[in-house]
């Protein structure tokens, strides 16, 4: 488990940013639960729209991570892109026996905590030259491997980024920005993935893997990768995530057609 092979590091205090204005606001159960992100004042906001991608001040290769899910939690939680101020809500699939929908749980345990970037989105009407697959209609998927804290649902942070791993999800180009809390990768010193590495052996096989093998405890085949399952580095995944903040840009603008009934703020 990634809990033993990451070495644990003492709490930090984070950094105050603007993102500490909002709060999370949670209300139903099961089928019906929404988790809100709201203003001062109580006003329900947009995770993906409203919450900036980096923080005033930041490092060139520090952004801003949306948790979802926890480490060792299963829920599959998720912002809900097609919903207004899109907040968080657990995903939902077809049950194989009796064909109703059933809340999504993760039947392996995640190693990490688990989050999406703001103002990012994976263009699914764009070809990516490498893999030829189109982007899977969803902001980019941060996976943190810090230990130091837990986050709660909703909760906002500023990470550095290490690399990126290019699953391909169902033929679908699905990002994963693997990062650090960035108070932490300072404390550190890790700028990279090989700095990880070199302190933590095996744990980023053990997060492929992961991303490899999760869905077939749910009877399906394994997970592929993108550019022959390397983890791309450091400087690459923030080309990434500037590339994904333009594909945003040009959404939010109209220079893509929203065929699929995306929240975007706007009627």
């Amino acid at each position: 488990m990634l809990s033993k092979i990451f070495k644990q590091t003492r709490t930090l205090s984070h950094r105050a940013f603007s993102t500490t204005q909002f709060q999370v606001k949670s209300k139903g159960t099961d089928f019906t639960f929404r988790a809100y992100l709201t203003d001062t004042n109580g006003t329900n906001i947009s995770p993906w729209h409203d919450v900036p991608l980096k923080e005033q001040g930041a490092d060139t290769d520090e952004f801003t991570v949306i948790y979802e899910i926890a480490r060792d939690t299963t829920p599959k939680m998720e912002v809900a892109t097609d919903e207004e101020h899109n907040p968080i809500k657990q995903d939902t699939k077809k049950d194989k026996k009796t064909g109703q929908r059933v809340l999504r749980q993760y039947m392996l345990n995640p190693c990490f905590n688990y989050g999406c970037m703001p103002q990012t989105w994976e263009n699914n009407a764009h070809k990516d030259r490498e893999t030829q697959a189109y982007g899977d209609n969803d902001p980019l998927d941060v996976v943190e491997i810090s230990m130091s804290n837990k986050p709660h649902l909703g909760q906002q942070q500023s990470v550095k980024v290490l690399g990126a791993l290019c699953l391909l999800d169902q033929g679908e180009l699905d990002w994963k920005v693997i990062s650090l809390n960035a108070d932490e990768a300072r404390v550190s010193k890790i700028r990279n993935l090989e700095d990880f590495n070199r302190s933590n052996p095996g744990a980023l096989r053990e997060i492929a893997d992961w991303f490899r093998t999760y869905k077939t405890y749910e009877g399906k085949p394994e997970n592929t990768f993108g550019y022959e399952g390397r983890f791309l580095s450091a400087e690459r995944t923030v080309e990434i995530v500037h590339e994904n903040n333009q594909f945003y840009r040009d959404l939010i603008g109209g220079k893509v057609e929203n065929k699929s009934g995306l929240w975007l703020g706007r009627k």
